[in-house]
């Protein structure tokens, strides 16, 4: 364990424990998350150069999505 830091104050030593500080500790976070209007959470997908062809999170499945937005 480290040493105490010790301050005096007008003759009066005050001692301190020190104890390391995380990023998110000092700075905070903020943690996003992305709701349907059923109140579920959204996964994030790519569409494809095609324009069409959707690729959800691992890349391992295609979907096509017709002009008024449904999956085909």
């Amino acid at each position: 364990m480290a040493k105490p830091l010790v301050l005096r104050v007008g003759g009066v030593e005050l001692p301190f424990a020190l104890s390391k500080v995380d990023r998110s500790e000092f700075y905070g976070y903020v943690d996003v998350e992305t709701l349907d209007a059923r109140g579920r959470r959204c996964s994030t997908a790519t569409l494809a150069d095609d324009g069409r062809t959707v690729v959800g999170p691992g890349g391992t499945a295609f979907a096509c999505v017709s002009p008024d937005g449904r999956m085909m």
